[in-house]
Order: structure tokens, then C-alpha cells, then sequence
């Protein structure tokens, strides 16, 4: 094939009812050079993060709830969950700058650093308490 997306690339079929589990999924992951989650419907898939985490750029639908995570075009991309012809695009794209892959794994890695979950924690209490305060909902006596 000349497609530049199938021409010589790795694919991967993961049979999820086979045994290995999560040792299969690692040694998956370890031979990866992006990640895609192309989720219809998640609020915040943990893998986007972890992937980032792990010096893996990321490619996710917008409908992910932590898509917000990826800088676009630094540490990954991301697309509508219904528009195969800008997902194909970026694949395609990956595929055509291999060399840039490293340098956006190191993005994400470094993007994600700074977040924790004392500190998501601690954004989710002020967020709160800020509708708290807000006029719309007065405090119930």
C-alpha cells in the first residue's frame, strides 16, 4: 500500500478477552509512538493523561473530557468526534513527520508534570466554592 498511514507502519488488534491483560497492554503501549483516544463519549479518560505522562503524544476526539489537556500541535491534536477526514489527517500526519514524534512525547511529558490530584483537588474546591458564592445560588439556610 502507499498510503503513508499503513506503508509499513505497525497495527496492533487487541483481542481484550485474550489473556495477558494488563502486561499486554504495557508492552502495547511500549512499542507505541502516539496515542489515540477517539472516544465518542468520556468525561475524562485517565489514559490521555497517563499516555502524556509516559512521553506519548496524544490525538482525541474533543468530546474526551481531558482532550483540554493537549496544546494543539505541541503534545498532540485533537479533533470532532464525528470528522473522520481530520482524523485521517492527522494520522497521516504522524506518519509524515516521524521525526517530530520525539519532541512532542517530551511536550506532553513536561505539560503534564504539573498536575496532581491534590492539585485537581484543590481546583475542584475553589471551583466549587466559587459557585457557592456566586448570586445565582445563594447559600441554602
Amino acid at each position: 500500500q502507499n498510503d503513508p498511514v499503513s506503508r509499513g507502519k505497525r497495527s496492533i488488534a487487541l483481542d481484550l478477552k485474550s489473556p495477558g491483560g494488563v502486561a499486554t497492554l504495557r508492552a502495547m503501549a511500549a512499542r507505541a509512538d502516539v496515542f489515540v483516544a477517539p472516544s465518542i463519549s468520556d468525561n475524562g479518560p485517565g489514559t490521555i493523561a497517563e499516555s502524556m505522562a509516559a512521553g506519548m503524544p496524544v490525538v482525541s476526539s474533543t468530546n474526551c473530557g481531558f482532550a483540554s489537556l493537549i496544546t494543539e500541535g505541541e503534545d498532540g491534536f485533537t479533533y470532532r468526534f464525528n470528522d473522520v477526514d481530520r482524523l485521517v489527517e492527522i494520522l497521516r500526519w504522524f506518519a509524515e513527520h516521524r521525526s517530530e514524534i520525539g519532541d512532542m512525547g517530551r511536550n506532553a511529558r513536561t505539560n503534564i508534570e504539573h498536575l496532581s490530584v491534590d492539585r485537581y483537588a484543590d481546583e475542584l474546591v475553589g471551583i466549587f466554592q466559587a459557585a457557592a458564592r456566586s448570586p445565582e445560588h445563594p447559600p441554602r439556610a
